[in-house]
């Protein structure tokens, strides 16, 4: 399957007029894998196969309410997305990451850069996101960026439309939650065609509700997408009344094994 999935912040040591920052433009999506496992889990229920997804480290180790000190976690949000050589993170490779920052249903920050693969971008996957080999060149590697993208994620939930391809790439980052918001909106939106990132685009109309054209099949904008689906999910959700908290119907509702 080939998914589909703005503008950005400057990293450290990044400039205006950096070729591995997207500042502007628009775009869309890439790769998907099969399910991630972690390689100790043998949980039939392991929410990386659900709505709730965690990074292999993390494996059923952190409940979705609560944060590291038992507290109860606030609706902060960090959407990533990757743009990747194929589909498999063992031989496959990062090209492009971007995360957005959601704040309650307001989206406050957003970042992206290209990521230099060390390995050749394969013809057939330029097709789709646009990424080549000269426009790499001279990027960060993902080791470089990887703690940028830790700070931007902090303690917030992580979030990904098909989350367990994108986490699979970014096993490393070490996030403590992870929502997949293809999950959530088959449950939340099931009168859409599809779940698919730009079919929500479109179904849910979110450039004319945000006021801005964005793309598809590059990180950010795709990033941006997931996030305003999520947005428009958590209202909807508001708006059943189902009696239960939004953390609840994330961990119980959507947690059980595909």
């Amino acid at each position: 399957m080939w998914p589909k999935r703005g503008r950005g912040h400057l990293g450290a040591g990044q400039r205006v007029g950096d070729p591995r920052v997207r500042v502007e433009g628009k775009v869309a999506k890439g790769f998907h894998s099969g399910p991630h496992r972690s390689p100790r889990c043998t949980r039939r229920e392991c929410p990386a196969q659900a709505a709730i997804v965690l990074p292999r480290a993390l494996c059923h180790t952190y409940d979705i309410t609560a944060a590291d000190d038992g507290s109860m976690l606030p609706n902060r949000y960090a959407v990533v997305d990757v743009e990747t050589t194929g589909f498999s993170p063992v031989n496959d490779r990062i090209v492009e990451v971007a995360c957005v920052l959601v704040d309650g249903d307001a989206v406050v920050d957003r970042w992206s850069t290209l990521v230099k693969p060390e390995i050749d971008i394969p013809a057939r996957a330029t097709e789709v996101h646009g990424i080549t080999n000269e426009m790499v060149a001279d990027a960060p590697s993902f080791e470089s960026v990887l703690g940028r993208l830790r700070d931007l994620c902090g303690s917030r939930i992580v979030v990904a439309h098909y989350a367990r391809f994108d986490l699979s790439f970014l096993s490393d980052l070490g996030a403590n939650h992870a929502v997949c918001t293809l999950k959530l909106a088959r449950a939340l939106v099931p009168e859409a065609p599809n779940h698919r990132n730009q079919t929500l685009r479109s179904f849910l109309r979110i450039d004319e509700t945000i006021g801005e054209k964005l793309g598809a099949h590059r990180a950010l904008d795709d990033a941006l997408v997931t996030a305003h689906i999520l947005v428009a999910c958590h209202r909807r959700f508001r708006q059943r009344r189902l009696g239960i908290s939004w953390e609840r119907f994330l961990r119980e509702h959507l947690s059980e094994a595909s």
